[in-house]
């Protein structure tokens, strides 16, 4: 399997996606995998896999649709971020800011083909804070759609 055009060994199997989580040559990667489905708090460990919350030096990946996706309780720094793949029309990969600052140092990637699936992705930021990204990109493949939209207050800022 290709993450970021990476090539991964080792599968792991989240409630959301399959994921190879071994061999990677990125820093520490992060997926968001919503096991408490009442507590969506980026900074609870078990909402991730491994078991971690991701920081600095953290790649980040939310992507199948979970019933929920992560709220900011506080500022947070990662190296990258990797959204997207839903099948289900509004039915939304993203992150809510509540207030708060995602500062990725790298790339911020919205995908429909994570994995490669023929999906379309519907990815939102949300939550009257800021994302800013070193670098911003939409990747559509196999005739599939990649839908973004930023809404209420929050803002994007790449470079």
């Amino acid at each position: 399997m290709l993450v970021g055009g990476i090539a991964l060994a080792n599968t792991h199997t989240t409630a959301n996606a399959d994921l190879d989580m071994a061999g990677i040559a990125l820093g520490n990667p992060h997926v968001w995998d919503d096991e408490v489905r009442d507590n969506v708090e980026w900074s609870n460990a078990i909402n991730w896999y491994p078991n971690a919350v991701p920081h600095s030096g953290d790649d980040v990946f939310i992507l199948d649709p979970a019933l929920n996706y992560p709220v900011l309780t506080g500022n947070v720094s990662i190296t990258t971020l990797t959204m997207g793949w839903s099948d289900v029309t509004n039915f939304w990969v993203g992150v809510d800011l509540s207030g708060n600052n995602l500062a990725v140092s790298g790339l911020f990637e919205i995908s429909d083909d994570y994995p490669p699936t023929d999906r379309d992705s519907y990815v939102e930021i949300t939550g009257s804070g800021t994302l800013s990204c070193g670098s911003f990109t939409i990747i559509t493949d196999d005739g599939c759609n990649s839908t973004f939209r930023i809404s209420n207050g929050a803002k994007l800022v790449v470079g």
